[in-house]
């Protein structure tokens, strides 16, 4: 029974070691309270869940006939299963966090076989709803879930929140979670995401990021780290623009098999971003400045690359949201990561002549067109290219060829 929607009536207890903690009608245990200010109890925790397995909802408080306490913490290997030394270990199908929760603890969930998960999220009863921190690998090894939604309130998470969650396909991100452990331009890693999952084992197919987040978007369910500006010609204009690719999840449901960004204030791939994609077919990299470290690498559908085909205007302008502005003038070069295409066993045509690309990493194109069915490797190479691989076999592997003309050369 409840006395109100947000607050839960305890009518159980549960005795462990003779220690006794108040039960709910959904089987959440909670702590006797925690102590605040002047001695009052006025807080409680949720220690765990037993029972038959539902679908829960923690409540902005609870009534234990004496105190009304607000529920504002989950602990450690509270809704966890397997863990030996931890009492508790019911099983969960969907869970929703109260309005009053302000932590989430680190294995919090762990191995817990729940499979869609809410946190933070804002509906019309949420006034006065708290921010919400979120420990590391709160939900590792939940290999049941398939949908997870940070809400509005998660201002924090830690890293690899989502470790081993290879059933994931959803991840909704709200206005106020604005920087994500995983998320570094200069990430060494291939096998990690954004939140700690294994990208070549991941079932990930989108994330949605809310209008409002001036830290990221999402668009065709692709993850770019945005630029926030504000217009200094009088109107005190804001921006909050899209300028690189963070993360394209593994089986994301692009409208088209080519890839071109839209918008010419997307500069950066960041490393791994688009690695072991199963839906690129062709990429078109025209205002791109830096391609990261494996940023494509084992796309193993994608046929063509293309750099700096895009024709500038007449009146070197740019037009971004309706408003147009003075193109930069400063000149910059675009640069290509080690193994940036490599593994793209399909990847036969490589146009590299734009004026502003000027570096190639090691071993950019290995493993490149050996499937039975790709066509020979051909490449165009740019006049301003200035740095190339140490060697031909770091280059393309098994391809030899002599210094001379590097405009178009076919490579069997």
């Amino acid at each position: 029974e409840t006395a109100d929607a947000d607050i839960a009536v305890l009518n159980k207890f549960v005795d462990n070691e003779k220690t006794y903690n108040d039960v709910d009608a959904q089987g959440l245990v909670y702590s006797n309270g925690i102590t605040a200010q002047n001695n009052r109890v006025s807080e409680c925790a949720v220690l765990g869940k037993i029972g038959e397995a539902c679908d829960v909802r923690v409540p902005a408080s609870v009534f234990g006939g004496r105190f009304i306490l607000d529920v504002t913490s989950i602990v450690k290997y509270a809704l966890a299963r397997d863990v030996a030394e931890h009492p508790y270990g019911g099983s969960l199908k969907s869970f929703t966090s109260g309005k009053n929760v302000k932590t989430i603890e680190e294995y919090a969930f762990y191995k817990s076989d729940v499979t869609s998960v809410s946190i933070g999220t804002l509906d019309d009863n949420s006034e006065g709803q708290v921010q919400t921190e979120i420990g590391k690998e709160a939900f590792a090894g939940c290999t049941a879930l398939t949908e997870i939604t940070l809400g509005d309130c998660v201002v924090s998470v830690g890293k690899n929140l989502l470790k081993g969650c290879n059933k994931l396909e959803s991840i909704r991100i709200g206005a106020s979670l604005t920087s994500i452990p995983e998320v570094n331009p200069q990430k060494t890693s291939q096998s990690m995401t954004p939140f700690g999952l294994v990208k070549k084992e991941s079932a990930l197919k989108e994330y949605v990021v809310s209008e409002r987040n001036i830290g990221f978007t999402s668009i065709d369910g692709i993850l770019y780290e945005n630029f926030y500006f504000r217009m200094d010609d009088g109107t005190g204009r804001e921006f909050n623009l899209p300028v690189a690719v963070i993360d394209a999840p593994v089986n994301v449901a692009l409208s088209s098999s080519v890839y071109r960004p839209e918008n010419n204030y997307v500069v950066r791939i960041y490393p791994y971003a688009f690695s072991y994609n199963k839906r690129i077919t062709e990429v078109h990299l025209d205002y791109i400045r830096e391609v990261g470290t494996g940023a494509f690498e084992n796309c193993t559908y994608l046929t063509k690359v293309i750099f700096g085909e895009l024709e500038i205007a007449d009146d070197d302008t740019v037009k971004i949201l309706d408003v147009e502005y003075p193109k930069a003038t400063e000149k910059y070069s675009t640069s290509v990561g080690t193994r940036a295409f490599a593994g793209c066993n399909r990847l036969s045509q490589v146009n590299l002549d734009s004026d502003v690309l000027e570096q190639i990493g090691i071993r950019v194109f290995y493993d490149c067109a050996t499937a039975e069915d790709a066509d020979p490797m051909e490449i165009v190479l740019g006049k301003n290219i200035r740095m190339i691989a140490a060697s031909d076999d770091e280059l393309y592997r098994g391809v030899t060829y002599t210094a001379g003309d590097l405009y178009k050369r076919s490579f069997a």
